[in-house]
């Protein structure tokens, strides 16, 4: 789980402090929402 930071997805009903569960099973597809992780 991460937790969202920023109002940039705010428009897909993502807000700053939500907490996000991650699937790593799934395959993401056109115009699913998904995490990227930078240096960690």
């Amino acid at each position: 789980m991460v937790r969202a930071n920023g109002d940039s997805m705010v428009n897909v009903g993502i807000n700053g402090g939500d907490l996000l569960v991650i699937d790593r099973s799934l395959t993401p597809k056109y115009g699913d929402v998904f995490v990227i992780a930078l240096g960690g």
